[in-house]
């Protein structure tokens, strides 16, 4: 790779960083809690949600216990 190709393509990935920092608004993560209604009492239930959607983990083989999206 020659020099002003090296040259473009940091410019160009400086300027793609840049923009992405200032005009792309940030994400909110979801929020993990962790609820204690199983049945099993070494199961324990992490739930994930959003604004549009709800799942529900557990904790025994990572499993996915319950789905649920709103419309």
């Amino acid at each position: 790779m020659d020099k002003r190709s090296f040259v473009f393509v940091l410019i160009l990935s400086i300027s793609l960083f840049l923009f992405n920092v200032w005009f792309m608004p940030p994400i909110a993560a979801p929020i993990a809690q962790v609820q204690e209604f199983s049945a099993n009492p070494q199961e324990r239930l992490y739930v994930l949600e959003n604004g549009t959607q709800q799942i529900v983990f557990s904790n025994l083989g990572g499993a996915l216990k319950k789905h649920r999206a709103s419309d």
